[in-house]
């Protein structure tokens, strides 16, 4: 195993009424936030944390960071359905490797009537044109595996999660840079 660490920034988002983008590189955070808030003072939105972790090229997946999801009250215009981009940054360090990918997470902003009022989050998929890379003739696919949730040993991988309204919820977000053949193949 060897050392990575990861960092990203919220990017890509549809003008959402209130959008707000933070990044604080001295945490090794960046946040997006979204919506009027129905009480005056929270917003919905998602945070990314970077990691310092051990991973490896071919190897099992790894922790990317931990992901929040803030679900608050709030106020969004026709918006129910949107996507939004994450730019990741992963450094292997043994192989001085930095490799950037796109991850677009599909939000289902619910309206908070009827029977289901959480919020879901779908893992995102790494966009096409950044799935690939390749490191010394080898070829690796990177695919994200599934957020962590529960407690103790009833952790388990998922591809998506609810946040109840009034409330956050975190998970690390996994991935595995999967050897597919060597480099053309």
């Amino acid at each position: 195993m060897g050392l990575l660490t990861t960092k990203a920034y919220w990017t890509d988002a549809p003008d959402l009424p209130g959008l707000k983008i933070r990044r604080d590189d001295n945490r090794n955070r960046s946040e997006i936030r979204w919506g009027t808030p129905v009480d005056g003072s929270n917003q919905s939105g998602y945070d990314f944390e970077g990691l310092g972790t051990s991973g490896e090229l071919g190897g099992d997946d790894f922790p990317l960071g931990v992901f929040t999801h803030h679900n608050y009250p709030i106020l969004l215009g026709s918006f129910e359905k949107f996507s939004l981009t994450l730019q990741l940054q992963v450094y292997f360090q043994a192989h001085d490797l930095l490799h950037e990918c796109r991850l677009v997470f599909d939000h289902d902003e619910t309206p908070n009537v009827g029977a289901h009022w959480h919020d879901q989050v779908t893992l995102p998929d790494v966009h096409p044109d950044d799935a690939v890379v390749h490191v010394n003739g080898v070829e690796y696919t990177v695919t994200i595996t599934g957020f962590l949730v529960g407690d103790g040993p009833h952790k388990t991988k998922q591809r998506t999660f609810d946040t109840p309204e009034n409330d956050e919820f975190s998970a690390k977000i996994f991935a595995q840079f999967k050897q597919t053949g060597p480099q053309g193949s």
